[in-house]
């Protein structure tokens, strides 16, 4: 099923994303809805599909039409082309879900919906670079 909603979410960032469809970087992964308690426990994954490396330094995370700035907590905010990150609401639970991730990891603060909602990456000059719109139906 994870493999399924993975593949559709590609799909649909591929094909339903506006005049940036061409950006290197996308929301390709959302934990939105961990077992047990979810506080503090989501998490995004975002890679750069490209063949450069990405800055990050700057960028936001809307979610809940509310701007999220994102800051390194282990890596770095340059995405290696090809490369991933994982944007986490708590970079210490995060590390206690997956104790072995040794990948880049930057800190922000949300709290996504467990039904669905949209989620948009924009760049440091607040172009949006990704938007994705899940729900519940995708897994």
């Amino acid at each position: 099923m994870k493999k399924l909603f993975i593949f559709l979410l590609i799909f649909c960032v591929f094909f339903t994303s506006n005049s940036n469809a061409m950006a290197a970087v996308v929301i390709n992964e959302i934990m939105y809805d961990v077992s047990g308690t979810d506080t503090d426990r989501e998490w995004l994954e975002v890679a750069n599909l490209g063949t450069e490396s990405v800055d990050l330094t700057g960028w936001k995370l809307f979610e809940a039409n509310t701007s999220h700035s994102l800051s390194v907590n282990q890596g770095s905010t340059n995405l290696s082309a090809g490369g991933y990150a994982v944007i986490v609401d708590n970079p210490t639970k995060f590390l206690i879900d997956w104790p072995g991730f040794s990948g880049t990891i930057l800190d922000s603060v949300f709290s996504l919906n467990n039904s669905g909602e949209s989620l948009v990456l924009k760049d440091a000059v607040g172009a949006v670079i990704d938007e994705v719109n899940y729900d519940v139906s995708l897994g």
